[in-house]
């Protein structure tokens, strides 16, 4: 006779990124992402709006209520503020709740480091955007593309 309620010695069925088939798992390396997993296919997501993935309530939760993840240096001075991305004029640091997402200005605008926005250029660091001019000799023989 078998026993369906007896546990097997193997323990639960696992695959990489999900302890069980199904389920939703916290993300090993990042506070604002986690693992959900139907039948052992484990699919990333993220946390919006500045929660973080909550381990014991299994969802995404206001930062308070998540211990053991600390908010990230690199916007220590505005939670939700905009951090230049070294000397790069169109990508930047968008803090949310304080923690970092890289960002990437739209077509035709640079990152102005005194506004911490996009801005329509030139600023004191970047210039507009350019596309090369093709030469002389490509536009004589039809090599313009």
């Amino acid at each position: 006779m078998y026993n369906v309620l007896s546990e097997t010695e193997d323990g639960p069925i696992s695959t990489e990124h999900c302890d069980w088939l199904y389920g939703i798992f916290g993300h090993e390396t990042s506070c604002t992402r986690y693992w959900t997993c139907w039948n052992g296919t484990a699919t990333e997501q993220l946390c919006i709006g500045g929660l973080l993935y909550n381990e014991n309530a299994h969802s995404c939760d206001w930062p308070e209520n998540v211990d053991g993840c600390q908010k990230h240096p690199l916007c220590n001075d505005d939670a939700n503020g905009n951090v230049p991305l070294g000397k790069s004029c169109n990508r930047y640091w968008q803090c949310q709740g304080g923690y970092p997402r890289l960002q990437r200005c739209p077509a035709m605008l640079v990152f102005d480091r005194r506004s911490l926005r996009c801005v329509v250029p030139p600023t004191e660091d970047c210039d507009v955007p350019t596309t090369p001019l093709p030469f002389e000799g490509d536009l004589e023989q039809g090599k313009v593309w």
